[in-house]
């Protein structure tokens, strides 16, 4: 029996989150590509939706770096916003990001 519903990702919402992903985590292309284990030119031609990445180079880039595959496949931005508020915020603003804003009591 098929499912109704079948996961379908967006290859190009991935293309422009790979960028983001990069600049997030503050490494340059070429230590992103070693980390999919592509060449350097396949990992340009990811970010720039000419080629889909491979399910092994986006594991392997997600598992090097401790990516969400969410955030990756789907755009669930709660890695994103927990990296970012580890990375430029102090514990409690970090906590308040990640309550969605519930935290602040003026």
């Amino acid at each position: 029996m098929k499912s109704k519903t079948s996961l379908r990702i967006d290859w190009c919402a991935v293309y422009r989150r790979l960028p983001i992903t990069r600049l997030v985590l503050g490494i340059s292309e070429t230590e992103a590509a070693a980390a999919a284990r592509v060449s350097l030119r396949t990992y340009r031609k990811w970010e720039a939706g000419h080629d889909r990445p491979t399910n092994t180079g986006i594991l392997a880039f997600a598992f090097a770096y401790d990516v969400s595959l969410d955030w990756l496949a789907n755009g669930d931005c709660s890695w994103l916003l927990d990296r970012l508020a580890a990375k430029n915020a102090p514990a409690e603003r970090a906590a308040y990001l990640r309550t969605d804003g519930q935290g602040l009591t003026g």
